[in-house]
């Protein structure tokens, strides 16, 4: 069974883990929930920000998370593969169906780091997310090298990908955030 201790041990280790990166949570970030509540990755997001006075907006309906980005404008986001990779297919689907888009989609990934040229090419990628994201974690499942560098790219942000489980409160392995490498989630937490 997990403890009240145990979950603000993981939150102080995930905590201290963005402070080293300076990208420490302020009372003028914004979340937007969407998972539910049950579920332990929500749950420590959830606390992080209430710790840090967040302000908070709850999505009533998963499936028009966009439509509440859009509002929000959400600047760090907890997500989960499943709907990065939703985004990813809809927008190489949409990519595919002209040579020209493929070139400079292809061009703009090529590099390891966002570039002038990536920020007006994938800028629609940007405000679908509302466009004021400084920060984003994934977690709760595997993602593949090639949408996390997507995204990475394309939101010109810190994408950290994370590992854990219940039994360990969560977190039991992150990147940092300012690790761009695919492949691997990274070193244990500090409270693990």
């Amino acid at each position: 069974m997990l403890s009240h201790s145990n979950i603000l041990a993981t939150t102080k280790g995930n905590i201290d883990r963005r402070e080293r990166c300076n990208l420490a949570a302020v009372s003028s970030n914004r979340h937007c929930s969407f998972l539910p509540m049950a579920h332990l990755y929500e749950r420590l997001i959830l606390i992080s920000n209430f710790l840090h006075g967040t302000q908070i907006v709850f999505c009533p309906i998963p499936e028009k998370l966009f439509e509440c980005y859009a509002i929000v404008k959400p600047t760090n986001i907890g997500m989960v593969p499943r709907i990065l990779n939703r985004v990813y297919d809809t927008v190489m689907t949409e990519v595919d169906k002209s040579k020209i888009k493929r070139f400079l989609i292809s061009q703009a990934l090529h590099n390891e780091q966002p570039s002038i040229f990536s920020r007006i090419i994938f800028r629609k990628v940007r405000n679908l997310f509302g466009g004021e994201v400084i920060a984003m974690v994934t977690g709760s499942a595997p993602i593949t090298p090639e949408v996390l560098h997507f995204f990475r790219i394309a939101l010109d942000i810190p994408v950290a990908e994370g590992y854990g489980q219940t039994e360990s409160t969560a977190a039991g392995a992150s990147t940092h955030l300012i690790d761009t490498s695919c492949g691997t989630v990274g070193t244990p937490s500090p409270s693990v």
